[in-house]
């Protein structure tokens, strides 16, 4: 995830999207495309956000599904202010716990 931060912190969030949307989420191999799920949230957009929506649903593996459906709860229960669009539900809020 440092690789992810550093991305999006030095200006290659374009380059980062087009790495986990043509390359990773394309990918034959479910433990690629599970890398791809990882680091959607962290771009924290609407379409980020729809894209584990339809990976929740339409993925081929149930690991890639089961793990797509945990990080679209995650990061939609965050950024719901930010796409109104979003469905809204009886969820939990997203709950950070730092270790020190």
């Amino acid at each position: 995830m440092f690789m992810t931060l550093a991305a999006l912190a030095g200006g290659g969030e374009g380059e980062l999207w087009n790495l986990v949307t043509q390359e990773y989420l394309e990918s034959n191999s479910a433990k690629q495309r599970n890398l791809g799920v990882s680091i959607l949230p962290w771009f924290g957009t609407c379409e980020a956000i729809k894209l584990l929506d339809q990976l929740k649903s339409e993925d081929l593996s149930q690991w890639v599904r089961e793990h797509a459906t945990w990080a679209y709860e995650a990061v939609r229960n965050y950024q719901q202010f930010r796409c109104p669009e979003l469905p809204r539900g009886g969820n939990q809020p997203l709950v950070l716990i730092v270790h020190n």
